[in-house]
């Protein structure tokens, strides 16, 4: 799955430099995002962006992207 590879190789860079891994997301997919996540990477904190403190330095490492391609429906 896209999204697992890509935070999989996020956590590994992010702890290879000695930083602590945190999955950013909308409030609305939060829960969801963390059910997703928790079996594959336990370690991995997903917070929203409501939950950050006003005085917490926050540095982007990147965005988990999705490819989106449409799927075309196959004749029937």
């Amino acid at each position: 799955n896209q999204i697992y590879q890509q935070l999989n190789q996020f956590v590994q860079e992010m702890q290879s430099q000695g930083r602590v891994p945190i999955l950013i997301c909308s409030p609305t997919i939060r829960a969801i995002m963390r059910r997703l996540v928790e079996p594959v990477l336990p370690q991995l904190s997903v917070i929203s962006y409501g939950e950050l403190l006003v005085n917490v330095e926050v540095e982007s490492m990147g965005m988990v992207k999705v490819d989106t391609k449409p799927v075309e429906a196959s004749a029937a």
